[in-house]
């Protein structure tokens, strides 16, 4: 209840002013994945890139975006953090003991940051090679370059990523979200940052559907 209520309190503020693999998850993010199939099916589009899939693979002929040709199994669905988990629980104390499998063991607040919809989305498997756990950021023009044909900025020579536009409202309330509920805690910089982002880029009808869908299979 109280991950819902942060996000639909974050949301209204933004307003006013079939055979899966899940080697290496948790139980709870196997059941998240699954609620997220369910979730996602009346619009089955990827995360960054905006890409269609069908069940556990992307369909490149339904691609909005230029999905260059990959081999199959990297263009197969997976599920990311919007927020990279280093940086969503790297001031929880079991990650400074003993890290992922530290966590998972002795933190339920742990369980329940890995495998919140709210911050785990689908992606392409490829693009999530690419992005690796980047910081979001503004990339300055002369480093600007697309992942994989999509919308997305990344200099890896910074390890930092710019969303498109209509991302980044999102992303800034993810953060928000996670602070307010996980106490993830925000640097200046980027607390500053996703303030206007979130400014800028206001929740549409497509987030808040989102949200409320997240909310009937999550408390």
């Amino acid at each position: 209840m109280k991950r819902r209520n942060a996000l639909r309190t974050l949301v209204a503020a933004s307003l006013l002013i079939p055979a899966l693999s899940f080697a290496g998850q948790s139980p709870y993010v196997r059941q998240a994945i699954l609620d997220g199939y369910h979730i996602y099916k009346g619009n089955p589009r990827t995360f960054f890139c905006g890409c269609a899939f069908e069940n556990k693979y992307v369909n490149k002929k339904k691609c909005g975006q230029n999905v260059p040709k990959i081999p199959t199994r990297e263009s197969q669905l997976t599920w990311t953090h919007i927020v990279p988990l280093e940086r969503a629980a790297k001031r929880f104390d079991c990650w400074k003991k003993g890290g992922l499998d530290y966590c998972r063991a002795t933190s339920k607040k742990f369980n329940r940051l890995e495998s919140d919809l709210y911050n785990l989305v689908p992606v392409i498997g490829k693009f999530d090679l690419v992005k690796k756990n980047y910081a979001y950021t503004m990339v300055p023009g002369h480093l600007k370059k697309f992942a994989m044909g999509c919308s997305v900025d990344i200099d890896s020579a910074h390890n930092i990523i710019e969303p498109p536009l209509r991302l980044r409202g999102r992303i800034a309330r993810t953060y928000f979200y996670l602070e307010k509920v996980y106490g993830i805690g925000l640097t200046p910089e980027e607390r500053h940052l996703y303030a206007m982002w979130n400014k800028q880029v206001p929740p549409d009808l497509d987030e808040i559907e989102l949200n409320d869908l997240i909310s009937s299979v999550q408390e």
